[in-house]
């Protein structure tokens, strides 16, 4: 997880994103590697958001996220045909329950739930990986 705690740098430095419920997603933490965003996957999480609220408002400001539970997780793996019982995996989902609080570009406060979901296919083949992401707001509230 992220070095320095409970917070991470907003792509709006010097304004810094709360982290909290981070634990809940960390028994994963080895496979969200490979979805290609780099180790640290609060930050990453956060980049993805950011961008996505921001594409929307350019004057918001992201305050906090936070991990409501355990992620999705989904796997698929194909055998090697080499002689033996292992096999490479070829897809991988990860669906994130979260917590979001961002403050709009009118200074109003806003709580997002969202589901923020990855999906690496063609993982066996370099060259034809695919990861697509997604952004779904399933509920919201002033405050």
């Amino acid at each position: 997880m992220n070095p320095e705690g409970d917070s991470v740098v907003s792509s709006k430095a010097p304004a810094r994103v709360a982290l909290r419920g981070f634990e809940l997603a960390a028994e994963g933490a080895h496979m969200y590697e490979w979805l290609g965003r780099g180790p640290d996957f609060p930050a990453f999480l956060v980049r993805d958001i950011e961008t996505e609220l921001y594409a929307q408002d350019p004057g918001a400001q992201l305050l906090s996220l936070e991990c409501l539970a355990k992620p999705a997780l989904e796997t698929r793996a194909v055998p090697r045909n080499d002689g033996t019982a292992l096999a490479n995996v070829v897809y991988f989902a990860a669906t994130f329950p979260l917590a979001v609080r961002v403050t709009s570009s009118s200074r109003e406060t806003w709580r997002l739930e969202v589901r923020q979901n990855y999906v690496m296919s063609n993982m066996d083949k370099a060259a034809e990986r695919k990861l697509q992401i997604r952004f779904d707001i399933v509920a919201q509230a002033a405050g």
